[in-house]
């Protein structure tokens, strides 16, 4: 019948504020960071129709480092992701 749904995207960019964001760009830079991070997940949190959205990242940090390291993650993140 010539109908055409669109359901949404199939990659992983997002609107977060007026930026497009490329979450999985943003999970492998943090995911890079061998030494402070084992793990990450980055969403942007908020419904579709939402205009405000947040990102967010999910961090595990390595098990033996986890007290030392969680004040250093946070200050290069900030700089890795300005």
């Amino acid at each position: 019948d010539g109908e055409l749904e669109i359901c949404g995207r199939c990659d992983s960019m997002v609107k977060v504020r007026g930026y497009s964001i490329e979450l999985l760009g943003v999970q492998k830079a943090i995911q890079e960071m061998k030494e402070l991070v084992s793990d990450a997940i980055v969403i942007a949190d908020g419904d579709a129709a939402a205009t405000e959205k947040t990102l967010v990242a999910y961090v595990i940090l390595p098990a033996d480092k986890q007290a030392q390291q969680h004040n250093k993650l946070r200050k290069e993140l900030r700089t890795l992701l300005k």
